[in-house]
């Protein structure tokens, strides 16, 4: 692929806190070494069902429940409501890569959509019961995810 050739790059997360979208940001700055062929279009943090209609038009199931208005889903939730947002986030923007973040219960769950293809990423890190959870295990579970990602879409670029 020529190093002048950019995909474009959206991003909706939610327990990454943004992280995964600002560091592709960074990665992608033209004084970096190699920097990534990626151009960022936008980066939303995506913490609760409204705000994902609201900005996307995203129809994401009932949470399990919600806490300080955040969604709390169990896993295999996470993975349908990382399809939808990665999807909405297609449809608005036209972006080659979209990438949708959420996790509750259980795993953290990351969803590129490349190619018209799904990519799930799941963290090792678990939080049995988010409601209980202490800071330590969230930041885990976010740092483990974030690098997975940055990682992936690494490799993804040299395709």
């Amino acid at each position: 692929m020529p190093k002048s050739h950019n995909f474009t790059f959206v991003s909706a997360e939610c327990f990454t806190h943004c992280e995964i979208g600002m560091t592709v940001h960074k990665l992608s700055a033209p004084y970096v070494r190699n920097p990534l062929p990626i151009s960022v279009i936008s980066v939303l943090f995506i913490p609760s069902v409204e705000t994902a209609k609201i900005f996307l038009d995203a129809k994401l199931p009932k949470p399990s429940f919600t806490l300080k208005g955040i969604k709390v889903y169990n896993e295999q939730e996470n993975i349908k409501v990382t399809r939808e947002l990665s999807t909405a986030l297609k449809i608005k923007t036209k972006a080659d890569i979209c990438v949708a973040s959420s996790a509750g219960n259980g795993k953290g769950i990351v969803t590129i959509l490349f190619k018209d293809k799904f990519y799930t990423i799941e963290t090792e890190t678990q939080i049995e019961d988010f409601a209980k959870a202490t800071l330590k295990e969230i930041e885990r579970r976010k740092k483990e995810a974030v690098e997975k990602t940055i990682k992936f879409l690494k490799e993804l670029m040299k395709e």
